[in-house]
Formats: structure tokens, sequence, C-alpha cells
């Protein structure tokens, strides 16, 4: 009996800890693109779509500061901005802009779904 109570009790555990794994919060990179063309007005929003989701938020904020700097690298001359959780560069005198941002899972950029 006393083992049996005690198996039930490694199983309760065991299922215990796998909940809380899974619940763990994920992190999520998010990017987007605009173009920008006044004199032609022309607007191409490319809208925000995920890059990658992470386990930890030091983990999304590493890649992001990785696609920051490639971003950079590949759109000259620009301006850019990084901040902790997020990253924006305008480039071509201002026409485009690329964004990036790392959120947790629970938090969607583009707003509630259905509007």
């Amino acid at each position: 009996m006393r083992l049996a109570r005690t198996a039930s009790l490694v199983i309760v555990l065991l299922l215990a800890s796998v909940a809380t794994a899974f619940a763990e919060a994920k992190w999520v990179l998010w990017s987007n693109a605009e173009v920008m063309k006044p004199s032609k007005r022309y607007h191409e929003a490319r809208g925000w779509h995920v890059e990658d989701a992470f386990t930890t938020q030091p983990d999304c904020v590493a890649a992001m500061r990785k696609n920051f700097l490639e971003q950079v690298a590949r759109t000259t001359p620009n301006t850019g901005h990084l901040d902790a959780d997020s990253y924006r560069i305008l480039t071509f005198g201002g026409e485009a802009s690329f964004n990036g941002k790392c959120l947790p899972d629970t938090i969607d950029p583009r707003g509630p779904k259905g509007q």
C-alpha cells in the first residue's frame, strides 16, 4: 500500500513538473517592414510576422540584436535605434523602416484577433 502511495505521489509530481514546463512563458521575435514613397503616393506595409520563438527573453533579445545588425549591414545609409526589446531602422531618407521586437507569446503586435 505504501509503495502504491509513493508511486502515485511520484506520478503526480512528474505530471506537475511537465505541466509547469509547458506553461513557461515563451518569447516571440516579431518583425515588419514598411516602404513609403510619398511622391508616388505608394505605401506597402508587410505587417508584423513571427521570425522565431524562444523559451527565454535573453535568447529572443540576442536573436533580435543579430537581426538588427544584419539589417543595418544590408540597408545603408540608415539610422537605427536599438532598445532592450525592440529596434527600428529608417533608411533611404525615411522612405523605409524595418522594425523588430521581442514580446511574450501572450502579446500580438497586430492587436486582438477579429479586428
